[in-house]
């Protein structure tokens, strides 16, 4: 046997939309429907953000809000054909499961792990549906300062937004699925993300500096910090960006004893600015970097990932890619991480700023 689950919930937005003499309710909801899931929006009195003083009725907002504000958004899940042994665990498991200490092991229960699994699709297609309301702010009207709602755990969403859930719009109690205490994707970044003891003088003499940060490395924690917030477009341009500051450093200022060491074609300084300048970034990634780095001291996979992400930048920026897979995207911005980190080894010092 089966049913229908219907899971509501209010769900806040990371930065205010604004809507001008108008507030769609729920009989003017958007619909989404996709197979067995079906997908309402809207707003009420309870979506005012906190920039907008409180209102008891949607007819109060409309007499004291002429540009009301946005601080969350109504949505409701109808998902059908749902087994009745997993609604009947929903239901005795409603907050969390059987697993709900983050010391126990990560879940093994089957009927947790079908739990898990219904809260995430179900996650995924929620935040999606939101997400698109916010990019339709953001690009058709040009509220550029909103914000997409972040990828988080399933469960941490559901208990913000406080959603409940009920069996064939029967009774409604409070819900979230199992938490999923396992490691979230981790990436396989070679640096070491912590300021360690080897650290601290370099801290020290940067906080007595007036001078700003690395740009290769800033630009390097851009791309990893709007790559995480599902911007991989952006995170692609602002990577092959510090590839292209990192390469212009390098040809400026080569350690060209240290380099001929490691290349078996002759090297001058005057000579790499010269077939830079006339190749460009990718004919230099492509071609000109692989004669004067071993694959010892430049590995063949850092090159060739650069090789697709500077490829994928020309992508973007000149035939008007619009979708980068995020583990791609990841893959690039470690091996480009890498490869900025192999070249400054072989720049002399005063390159370096």
């Amino acid at each position: 046997m089966t049913k229908q689950l219907v899971v509501r919930m209010l769900v806040p937005l990371p930065y205010p939309i604004f809507f001008k003499k108008f507030w769609p309710p729920e009989e003017l909801a958007a619909t989404v429907s996709r197979d067995d899931l079906k997908l309402k929006l809207w707003l009420d009195k309870d979506s005012l953000s906190d920039w907008c003083p409180k209102v008891d009725s949607v007819e109060e907002l409309h007499k004291h809000h002429s540009h009301p504000t946005v601080g969350s958004v109504h949505v409701e899940c109808e998902i059908l054909n749902v087994q009745d042994d997993l609604i009947t665990h929903i239901y005795e498991f409603p907050e969390g499961g059987k697993n709900k200490s983050p010391l126990a092991d990560p879940i093994v229960d089957p009927d947790d792990q079908r739990h898990e699994l219904f809260g995430k699709n179900l996650y995924i297609e929620i935040r999606r549906l939101v997400n698109r309301f916010i990019e339709f702010a953001r690009t058709n009207t040009g509220q550029f300062r909103a914000e997409h709602i972040p990828e988080q755990y399933p469960s941490t969403f559901f208990e913000n937004a406080k959603a409940k859930i009920s069996v064939d719009r029967g009774s409604w109690i409070k819900w979230y699925p199992p938490p999923n205490f396992r490691v979230l994707r981790v990436s396989g970044y070679k640096c070491v993300r912590n300021i360690e003891k080897s650290d601290w003088t370099l801290l020290c003499d940067f906080l007595a500096a007036d001078g700003q940060s690395d740009l290769v490395l800033a630009l390097l924690a851009n791309a990893e910090a709007l790559a995480d917030q599902g911007y991989t477009r952006s995170a692609i341009l602002e990577a092959v960006g510090a590839v292209e500051f990192c390469i212009g450093r390098f040809m400026e200022s080569p350690k060209l004893a240290t380099l001929a060491k490691v290349s078996d074609k002759p090297v001058r300084s005057d000579g790499l600015r010269s077939l830079y300048t006339k190749m460009g970034l990718r004919g230099t990634v492509d071609h000109l970097l692989p004669l004067y780095f071993s694959d010892q001291e430049m590995p063949p996979e850092i090159l060739k990932s650069c090789q697709s992400a500077v490829a994928s930048r020309q992508n973007i920026a000149h035939c008007g890619q619009r979708k980068v897979d995020a583990e791609k995207v990841e893959k690039y911005l470690k091996s480009i991480r890498e490869f900025c980190s192999i070249l400054t080894e072989y720049m002399d010092d005063t390159s370096v700023k």
